[in-house]
């Protein structure tokens, strides 16, 4: 059964239950006791598929909204497409904003610091996967690259 069919389910089952209340009122104690407590387990599951089914996308702990992400997605690849060599991590962050991961290592004499921002959606699980972002590279505090081929060869 689709979200909305059992919605509409849930719906058409609390309409017919309201049509019968002359039932609550008759002295059948015990089916107007089960079918209160029907109509309030129908009541928690809408609620809770209303709660669940919306759509909602969490990036970095901050809900995003359905329709929001894909806007964040194609701001975040229009920014990086426009980024230079050499920028500070600074600068790039108050470009983009905080990213949904980032990671730090020495390699060598230098600092690689990798900031990933979402530019890509794959999974419909509400979370962001380091396969729907984009790895920017920094040695030593300046942007050397961006995308998976310079990630991987500076974590080598």
């Amino acid at each position: 059964m689709s979200f909305i069919g059992l919605v509409h389910w849930l719906i058409a089952g609390g309409i017919a239950s309201l049509r019968n209340t002359e039932r609550l009122y008759q002295p059948q104690r015990r089916n107007a006791e089960e079918l209160s407590v029907k109509n309030l387990s129908r009541f928690f599951v809408l609620v809770l598929l209303t709660a669940f089914g919306t759509g909602c996308v969490y990036v970095n702990g901050e809900q995003i909204d359905a329709g929001n992400w894909q806007e964040i997605q194609h701001t975040n690849r229009e920014a990086i497409s426009q980024l230079q060599l050499g920028t500070t991590t600074q600068a790039v962050k108050d470009k983009l904003g905080s990213p949904v991961d980032s990671e730090a290592f020495m390699k060598g004499d230098s600092e690689i610091r990798v900031l990933f921002y979402r530019t890509t959606h794959k999974h419909s699980d509400g979370e962001t996967s380091r396969d729907e972002t984009t790895p920017l590279v920094f040695e030593n505090d300046s942007l050397v690259g961006w995308g998976t081929t310079v990630y991987e060869a500076q974590s080598l």
